[in-house]
């Protein structure tokens, strides 16, 4: 996830840093999981600790596989789906304020290291 993060940025002329996002939907299927995500993102376990304690309201919008459960293949493009309701301003009662970019990164689950990055923008 860490390399597809570092591409996406460098393909969007984006800086590699996680408040150049207005949303990032970042896969949690487990607890630990989320962290272990922030941690490939940010490059820096102390800011992700922060980050996850604090729960701010661009992590994850949609509540994440707690709320929309696991959908197996399909979670990644959920993630993708809430990201896109969010820049159209089509969110509903989750919407937030002035969403122009966004992060989803997924990861395929279980025995898989695999994993991905998309960044989208208005």
């Amino acid at each position: 996830m860490k390399d597809s993060f570092k591409k996406c940025c460098k393909n969007a002329k984006v800086k590699e840093d996680l408040s150049s996002f207005d949303i990032i939907e970042v896969d949690d299927q487990y607890s630990y999981k989320l962290l272990q995500h922030l941690d490939a993102l940010t490059g820096d376990e102390k800011e992700s600790e922060e980050i996850a304690e604090n729960m701010p309201d661009y992590l994850n919008p949609s509540s994440g596989s707690i709320a929309i459960g696991n959908l197996i293949e399909a979670t990644s493009q959920a993630r993708i789906l809430e990201a896109l309701l969010q820049l159209r301003g089509e969110a509903g009662a989750l919407q937030l304020k002035r969403v122009t970019r966004a992060l989803v990164a997924s990861w395929r689950g279980l025995s898989s290291p695999t994993g991905g990055a998309i960044i989208l923008s208005r």
